[in-house]
């Protein structure tokens, strides 16, 4: 939670023990225990609405129970097409199979030549 582990999370609240008091550390926990509460009462009616407001949406002709979102996880379908882009090549550039060949990745960045006539007396600014 938030980078650090248990033990500094203790270092934390022993320094805001002595930093508050004794009463402080005593209003400070009722004080959070109402920030709980209120929390947890915000989250209930908010589940509650939603499941009110969902009750009225139905997707006539769906099995939601047949349906399992981890196989469209954006990294493996990634992964997926590059495995499947990868054989294809791979088969393209098997011996007897000359159709089609992978681009050449450039050794060095292509540049436009340079001509040797070129005057920069125009009152370009460099």
């Amino acid at each position: 939670m938030f980078g650090i582990n248990g033990a500094e999370f203790l270092v934390i609240l022993l320094v805001a023990a002595l930093v508050v008091g004794p009463e402080g550390v005593v209003q400070a926990l009722r004080t959070f225990k109402s920030v709980i509460a209120t929390l947890k009462g915000w989250s209930a009616r908010l589940r509650e609405e939603t499941r009110h407001d969902m009750s009225d949406v139905t997707l006539p002709g769906i099995d939601w129970s047949n349906i399992d979102l981890r196989e469209y996880d954006p990294r493996e379908m990634v992964r997926q097409a590059v495995r499947e882009e990868m054989e294809e090549w791979m088969k393209a550039g098997s011996p007897g199979n000359h159709t089609a060949a992978p681009p050449q990745s450039p050794s060095a960045p292509v540049t436009p030549p340079v001509s040797q006539s070129h005057d920069d007396t125009r009152g370009h600014a460099h």
